[in-house]
Parts: structure tokens; C-alpha cells; sequence
């Protein structure tokens, strides 16, 4: 499957859209694919060491100016605490997102991560997916692909016991180029890398990509877990 534009990243919090899809929109964007970044909870004021919103606002578009990506769109929901809204706010939130940006692929979160905003965040980003068929009157493209990423200490930090946790069985092939623009997005947040063990450091983020690239064949690989694929005949 080659990837069509434009596609939609619909993350909870600032610094997912890297951290998940980072090396794959650099690559994309070398293509002239457009990359959209959705965050629903686009200021995310209760994150470990954080910044004002307006901060954290900047940063983000700077991460995303360096790799290529369109403006963010920010939600304005609360952070680690989504499974408190009712849910039709977000689902209106992202499907207003759609009706910009009129994606072709989907990349989101996992429904098993370990971040209780990642699962929410997951299904009501599928629930949102389904416009085009819902409102045939919009005209919008169908959805070729829904994709779930992988966010380090979060999808790597689910419990293995649950019956859906992350498999990955998509790859996007990127290179050493792609790989740096991804730290150095990550970079721009200043206080999202971590020293190891923690795995938000440049090295476990290299490692992940050279053990994702084993597994496909190729140097080095982002890797999915394919959610919904379609076929459209020319």
C-alpha cells in the first residue's frame, strides 16, 4: 500500500505526533505528502515538568515546522482526564479536524496503550473515522487506512497480559535523516527526552527503529498495527 495524502495524526497530547509518527512525516514530507497533527489536548497543563500552554503551544509548532508537518490543530480537552468529557465533544472536535483537512490515512493511538487519554482518545478517533459514510452529503474522500502508532513509555509500558496489546504489522521504511529530525523535533519540547532507562532518549528511540527495520527488512522502520484497510478499485 503506498501512502495517499493528506493524512491525519490524531494524538492526545503534544509530543505524541513525534514521538509516534515523527521519522515517518519527515520521510513523507520529502514526498510531498501533507502531515496533519491533531492533539486534542493540545496544552496538556498536568504533564510531568510542564509548560505554560502558550509554551507548549510554541513548541509544537516549532517540532512540527521541523519536520515538515502543517500547522497542529490544538484541542482545548483536559489533560489525563478525557474519559471525563462527554464524548461526542471530541468526536465533533476531530471530525471538525476531517472536514479541513478531508485525510485519506489515519494514524492514532493504540486502544491498549497505558495512558488512559491515548485509549480515549483511540476510539473515539475510529468512532470520528466513519463521517464519510455517516455524511455522504459532505462529499468527503473515503478513508483508505486507520493505522494505530506506537508511543514510547506508553504503548511499550502496556501490561503484555492484555489480549490487545500492541502488533505491529505495518512498516514504514524511513533512513538516518528521518531519524534525526524525529529527535530533533522531540528536542524542541525540551523536557520530553528522558535519561535512560526512561525510553524517551535518543538511543532507545534509534534502537526501536533499527529492531522495526529488522523485522520488515529494511535499515530502519516506524511500525503500525494496521486497524481498517480499503481497497479501491481504479
Amino acid at each position: 500500500m503506498n501512502f495517499e495524502g493528506p493524512v491525519a495524526c490524531v494524538f492526545a497530547h503534544p509530543d505524541d505526533e513525534v514521538l509516534g509518527f515523527g521519522a515517518s512525516t519527515s520521510k513523507l514530507v520529502s514526498k510531498d505528502i501533507e502531515v496533519y497533527p491533531v492533539l486534542v489536548s493540545g496544552y496538556a497543563e498536568k504533564r510531568f515538568q510542564g509548560d505554560s500552554p502558550e509554551i507548549l503551544k510554541d513548541k509544537c509548532k516549532s517540532a512540527c515546522d521541523l519536520l515538515g508537518a502543517e500547522e497542529p490543530l490544538f484541542g482545548d480537552f483536559p489533560n489525563l482526564a478525557l474519559h471525563n468529557v462527554e464524548s461526542h465533544l471530541i468526536v465533533n472536535f476531530i471530525e471538525n479536524a476531517f472536514l479541513k483537512i478531508k485525510p485519506r490515512i489515519i494514524i492514532t493511538h493504540h486502544p491498549a496503550d497505558l495512558n488512559s487519554d491515548h485509549k480515549v482518545v483511540s476510539e473515539l478517533c475510529l468512532a470520528a473515522c466513519r463521517l464519510p459514510q455517516r455524511r455522504p452529503d459532505l462529499k468527503l474522500p473515503l478513508i483508505r487506512n486507520i493505522l494505530f502508532a506506537e508511543i514510547l513509555s506508553s504503548t511499550d509500558w502496556s501490561y503484555a497480559s492484555l489480549s490487545n496489546h500492541f502488533r505491529p504489522d505495518f512498516y514504514f521504511e524511513v533512513n538516518e535523516y528521518d531519524l534525526s529530525k524525529k529527535w530533533l523535533a522531540l528536542k524542541e519540547y525540551g523536557n520530553v527526552a528522558r535519561s535512560r532507562p526512561h525510553p524517551r532518549n535518543k538511543k532507545t528511540i534509534d534502537a526501536l527503529a533499527n529492531i522495526r527495520g529488522s523485522e520488515s527488512g529494511v535499515e530502519y522502520a516506524e511500525s503500525f498495527q494496521s486497524c481498517f484497510c480499503l481497497y479501491e478499485r481504479n
